[in-house]
């Protein structure tokens, strides 16, 4: 009888280690993919708009509100890296911490940062979040999702009409419903839906789609207990949802 005891025991030991194995890789993969991600979005952002300020055709005044751009990326590079020190300085932790952040502001600093993506291709970007609302998130996993949910947004527009991004949100602090509505290509759920948030998936045929963005994503909502869903046409666009706990 304590044999069976004694192997029971060992058997849980093993399992609750391996949860915590298991917990800490998905952390480390979310860190590698913020540090791939959204570091690599401030760097094109900083080279479209320095091609933007060298541009024969921009005039003094334009290349006056451009640099002012660049000052503005820096500083959110800036908040990007203390973000990841957050994250890496909370890594032995079993729960990430949440703070109170302003989700309009956020919103609109995460659009600075793709300023130059965004006029690159003439997108347009609707933040419709009311001023007032705040939410408790992980600043570094909502900038990723953000980031995310914006680059795919203009990457995937449709040829036929001008990228338009819409962001809403309904709730209050701890629950509530963050949406990003696109005019986009859209995605055949039919075909691609059961596959849309795995590892290495891709339905575009983009050469630079490397099919971990909405894995990580997701991965990144369920940490902070939400949940994510999506809705699309082909040649409609799509909506993003993610819910809030």
């Amino acid at each position: 009888m304590q044999d069976i005891t004694d192997k029971k025991t060992k058997e849980e030991q093993i399992k609750e280690t391996l949860d915590i194995v298991s917990q800490q890789n998905n952390r480390l993969l979310n860190f590698a993919y913020i540090v791939s991600h959204n570091l690599r979005t401030h760097s094109g952002n900083f080279q479209s708009l320095i091609n933007l300020v060298n541009d024969a055709n921009t005039d003094a005044e334009e290349r006056v509100h451009y640099l002012q751009l660049l000052q503005n990326v820096s500083t959110q590079l800036n908040e990007t890296i203390l973000n990841l020190n957050d994250v890496v300085s909370i890594q032995a932790n079993n729960k990430l911490q949440k703070i109170n952040i302003n989700l309009s502001a956020y919103i609109n600093n995460t659009i600075n940062v793709l300023t130059g993506e965004i006029t690159q291709h003439n997108a347009v970007i609707k933040n419709l979040v009311d001023d007032a609302v705040e939410i408790k998130y992980h600043p570094a996993y909502l900038e990723s999702i953000l980031l995310n949910f914006l680059t795919n947004s203009i990457r995937y527009r449709s040829k036929e009409r001008r990228p338009e991004v819409i962001i809403s949100y309904i709730g209050d602090v701890s629950n509530g419903v963050l949406s990003v509505s696109d005019n986009g290509v859209g995605i055949d759920m039919e075909r691609h839906g059961h596959n849309l948030f795995g590892m290495y998936k891709t339905f575009h045929g983009n050469s630079d789609a490397k099919g971990v963005g909405l894995f990580i994503t997701k991965n990144q909502v369920e940490a902070m207990g939400g949940k994510i869903e999506v809705y699309s046409q082909v040649d409609k666009g799509t909506t993003f949802k993610v819910y809030l706990s």
